[in-house]
């Protein structure tokens, strides 16, 4: 959670809703895309994630989320 969220359960970078969504994506989840006004995570936000649940030791089935 560290990596992700700050101690106020804000996102890290980008923003909460963006990272749980492209989390479970990246897991084969079909949770969507945030709506606007919020923005989807960049690239590299989403290749942080998909590091961040690797280290944990949770698979990536979804490269492209």
């Amino acid at each position: 959670m560290r990596e992700l969220f700050n101690k106020d359960y804000a996102g890290a970078f980008g923003n909460a809703q963006a990272i749980l969504k492209t989390a479970l994506r990246l897991r084969g989840v079909p949770a969507g895309y945030v709506r606007r006004p919020l923005l989807d995570l960049a690239a590299e936000e989403v290749r942080r994630v998909a590091d961040t649940l690797q280290r944990l030791g949770i698979e990536v089935v979804n490269e492209d989320a």
